[in-house]
């Protein structure tokens, strides 16, 4: 991974890394990446939280059907909730609101699993 733009002379934040990578791994070190655009090998991807799993090349399409199977074999809604929880509440504002979308997201779930049972 690198943030190569300003190597090549143009801006060092593109498609979005201003944005997302200060919030996944912290401003001061998505700074030097984005400053510098130096490589970021596998396991610095992993120790910063930037990925959660590293595989062999040759295990690598196995191991995201695994996970895309286990995903897909979830409720649908329940699927969809939860990324929308996470999307949203990466700029929420307090915990508060946070536990509001929750619990909206749990009423949901139980009239959606009430509906599926009768």
């Amino acid at each position: 991974f690198a943030t190569y733009f300003i190597r090549l002379g143009l801006g060092g934040a593109d498609m979005g890394c201003s944005y997302f990578l200060p919030r996944l791994i912290g401003a001061g070190r998505a700074s030097e990446f984005m400053l510098t655009g130096r490589f970021m090998s596998s396991q610095e991807a992993m120790n910063l939280g930037l990925c959660s799993k590293c595989v062999a090349r040759e295990e690598l399409l196995d191991t995201a059907f695994s996970i895309a199977k286990d995903i897909a074999a979830k409720d649908p809604l329940a699927v969809k909730l939860t990324k929308e929880a996470i999307n949203v509440n990466i700029d929420c504002p307090d915990l508060q609101s946070a536990i509001q979308l929750e619990n909206r997201n749990q009423v949901f779930m139980t009239m959606h699993n009430i509906q599926k049972s009768q």
